[in-house]
């Protein structure tokens, strides 16, 4: 049986299901904590199964981890496959920075890094390709193209975007290495992207190649004259004839990024204004497919057996989707990783899954079975019993810094962190908010530099270099792994309009109701992404503190928690400093350091009340009431520091004594922190 305290016995577990995973007959995704050995367990796999393994993860330094762990094991062979971004000496900007821009414009525009390097015009893109020798990227992927058609490679290691090709997957087992949607999901315009993407540009351009192709009879003519742009087609796919007749045309021609090239229609080039783009066809096809599944939101393919019929058959696979913003015009793509269907078998590794998106992602047309090796429940005990792990609470609500509005009490919450741990500390919010952070000189006050951090020195745009991350930097990192104290403020805030894309893709609707922690999307499933987004980017966050096995051997990771924006089952410590409770505090201490005997430091809520409101000390409340000082010692006996003598005192009154020295962490300055089992006490 597995005890959760003990960090052997959920290693032990771990590995059990992880291994029995794989033997399994259909997708599982395994929900292991973190620092429950799922790496070490992976390397162990070829000495129990038979069938070759894909490995895929987000970080590079996944990657490297996992062939060093593989490379003494005799007979065990392992590669990783190349990518352009890290392996290309052009896309690195070795041969200057107007390759590089090139070469990585054509790869948003559709482009696959292999082509590029073969492209026509061979040189012009690629410096690297020049020379007696092919470039370093080009050699390291024939490489591994030849090790899988040899089969002499037991595993291979690569990106969660690898699983779209069969040739990396096809009789693999596959071990997906947390969630990772980045790869199959684009976004019409993305933020991030310099070549020209707006589905508006993309689209009327195609349309407008099409007609220009009737004279160099390329594909036969387009049917629907009267499609100039989006609008056009948005008026005319209500009408049922011309629906057809645009149907008709698709399925011969196709709409996917092979039938694009074939079809000579799309010339992408490096130009900046250049606004052809491989998925023009899909984007074209899916508006007049698309239907409303919630306000502002449709999708395609629609819930009808003959526009899925036209999807397939032009090529589309079933499970791919393409939503609209009807307010902004935005498209979105799902594409699930095609290349699983020919996987041996599939397996999933995380520590905080959303199943939900999992399934939509990664198996939408099979049953994904869930295995955890430990229960909510039993999380909570892992997190503080075997990682030894300490979560403090000193927000007051949900704090959705997305947007950058910071709480104007978030300074003193750092003052307080930084007196109470007598140093800067390393920092985990939203990228808006650490910019507010910069402007207002909290990060020049409180948070930890580069320089005095294990965290290496990177450029935030903040002025400074300091120990900080934003959520989306954050994920899946280990940056933060061998420092034992950190703070995260404030919830990444997905916002509506990606919970209802989500709930899109699967044909939902959702109903946003509510506000911070009564927010709600009236459906499991959007309840479900919203969680994901906001709760499981927390939790994450504050377990990238201290996961180094000496710090989990020491004392374990102490982190600083400012948004209620956590799963129920997270244990955390809340630090309060409310006056009338310090003041409680201090006389019940300072009865017990005065009186001579024990019996003279007992008192009772009332003979308390008295001494504070007779205080000359300026801290005190100028009064406070006997009924509300009770209900305070109540609190502290049940924190454990505080003994209480029922009925000993005048007329039956209950009698409280203090007896929790230990408890009290003297920071200085006359500030201490009284540590209880579910609130800690700062008093200044």
């Amino acid at each position: 049986m597995v005890t959760s305290s003990d960090i052997d016995s959920v290693r032990n577990k771990t590995r059990g299901e992880i291994i029995d995973a794989c033997r399994a007959d259909h997708p599982v995704l395994v929900e292991a904590p973190p620092s429950s050995g799922k790496t070490s367990t992976v390397v162990e796999l070829p000495e129990h199964i038979d069938t070759p393994i894909t490995y895929v993860a987000g970080r590079i330094d996944l990657y490297d981890e996992l062939a060093d762990k593989l490379a003494p094991r005799e007979g065990v062979t392992a590669e990783i496959i190349p990518s352009p971004h890290r392996d290309c000496p052009t896309f690195a900007g070795e041969h200057g920075a107007g390759p590089a821009r090139q070469a990585r414009r054509l790869y948003r525009k559709g482009v696959s890094g292999y082509k590029i390097h073969y492209s026509e015009r061979e040189g012009s893109y690629t410096p690297c390709m020049d020379g007696d020798s092919e470039c370093e990227y080009i050699q390291r992927l024939l490489a591994v193209r030849e090790g899988l058609d040899n089969n002499t490679i037991d595993v291979l290691i690569g990106h969660h975007s690898h699983l779209d090709l069969e040739k990396y997957v096809e009789d693999r087992l596959v071990i997906v290495d947390e969630f990772n949607y980045d790869s199959f999901v684009e976004h019409f315009p993305s933020e991030e992207s310099t070549a020209i993407d707006a589905p508006g540009e993309v689209i009327s351009h195609f349309l407008s190649t099409l007609r220009q192709s009737e004279d160099d009879d390329l594909v036969a003519p387009f049917p629907v004259e009267s499609c100039t742009d989006v609008t056009d087609i948005l008026e005319a796919r209500v009408d049922h004839s011309v629906r057809q007749a645009a149907f008709d045309w698709f399925v011969e021609h196709g709409v996917t990024r092979r039938a694009a090239e074939e079809s000579e229609l799309i010339d992408i080039s490096s130009y900046r204004y250049n606004k052809d783009h491989m998925d023009a066809p899909l984007l074209t096809l899916s508006l007049f497919c698309m239907e409303q599944v919630g306000p502002g939101v449709e999708v395609a393919p629609a819930d009808d057996e003959t526009v899925r019929h036209v999807w397939e058959e032009a090529g589309v696979a079933p499970s791919q989707r393409v939503l609209r913003n009807r307010n902004t015009g935005e498209m979105h793509v799902l594409r699930p990783p095609l290349g699983l269907n020919a996987a041996d078998q599939i397996v999933g590794l995380d520590g905080t899954p959303t199943y939900e998106l999992w399934k939509t992602v990664y198996a939408p047309n099979d049953q994904l079975e869930h295995r955890q090796v430990l229960s909510a429940e039993q999380m909570g005990t892992y997190l503080t019993d075997a990682l030894g792990m300490t979560i403090f609470q000193v927000g007051n609500a949900m704090h959705h810094y997305a947007g950058g509005r910071i709480s104007d009490k978030d300074a003193e919450r750092f003052e307080r962190i930084h007196s109470i741990e007598g140093d800067r500390v390393p920092l985990i919010s939203t990228k808006k908010a650490l910019e507010a952070y910069a402007a207002t000189g909290v990060l020049d006050r409180h948070v930890a530099w580069c320089s005095n951090s294990s965290v290496p020195p990177r450029e935030d745009g903040l002025g400074q270099t300091y120990a900080v991350r934003n959520y989306a930097r954050v994920r899946s990192s280990n940056v933060f792994e061998n420092e034992p104290v950190g703070a995260v403020f404030g919830s990444p805030f997905p916002g509506d309009d990606l919970v209802k894309r989500w709930a899109g893709f699967t044909g939902e609707a959702v109903d946003p109701t509510g506000t911070g922690e009564q927010k709600e999307f009236g459906t499991d499933f959007g309840n479900a992404v919203f969680r994901h987004f906001a709760d499981m980017q927390v939790l994450q966050a504050i377990l990238r503190f201290g996961r180094s096995s000496s710090i989990v051997e020491a004392e374990g990771a102490r982190v600083y928690v400012s948004t209620h924006a956590l799963p129920d089952w997270v244990p955390t410590i809340e630090i309060r400093d409310n006056e009338k409770e310090n003041a409680v505090l201090r006389a019940l201490r300072n009865a017990a350091e005065l009186a001579t005997q024990e019996v003279d430091q007992y008192h009772t809520a009332r003979t308390i009340a008295e001494s504070i409101t007779g205080s000359s000390s300026s801290k005190y409340p100028e009064s406070v009431e006997a009924e509300y000082v009770g209900e305070i010692l109540t609190k502290f006996a049940d924190e454990g520091f505080v003994a209480c003598r029922e009925g000993y005192g005048k007329h039956g009154a209950d009698q409280y004594r203090w007896t929790g020295n230990e408890s009290v962490d003297n920071l200085g300055n006359g500030s201490v922190l009284v540590r209880g089992t579910n609130n800690a006490y700062y008093v200044s």
